[in-house]
């Protein structure tokens, strides 16, 4: 999945999802946002399994289709952190890193925890 958006937009969909995905659970995966790229928009999808909320984020430069699974909090941080950039969003085995435009990727020993991924670049 490759997808490039305004930083801000994509934060503050993030946060919308966010008020249905519980910051604690015995079951971790809740605490995950399910984003889908394609066709020109960002689908973001939360749940805590009573409630569940999806957002679409138009006007969305998707060079590859595709969806990853990622801590909510952990990309809302890294998104909050852009600020009003454009980002970039690569995947690989459904797991992505943000980077945003004109800067250096953002890199962390938290962040590589989280998502259990290192920063790719974006060819």
């Amino acid at each position: 999945m490759k997808f490039e958006c305004n930083s801000k937009q994509l934060c503050s969909a993030l946060q919308l999802v966010s008020t249905v995905i519980p910051g604690k659970s015995p079951r971790e995966i809740l605490q995950n946002v399910l984003v889908d790229a394609r066709d020109g928009h960002v689908q973001l999808a939360g749940t805590d399994l009573e409630v569940g909320m999806r957002y679409v984020v138009p006007d969305v430069q998707v060079a590859k289709e595709g969806v990853i699974l990622a801590e909510a909090a952990k990309l809302t941080q890294i998104l909050r952190e852009a600020g009003e950039s454009i980002s970039k969003f690569e995947s690989g085995d459904g797991l992505g890193l943000p980077h945003a435009r004109g800067g250096e990727p953002v890199r962390g020993e938290t962040l590589r925890r989280g998502l259990a991924s290192s920063p790719r670049t974006w060819g």
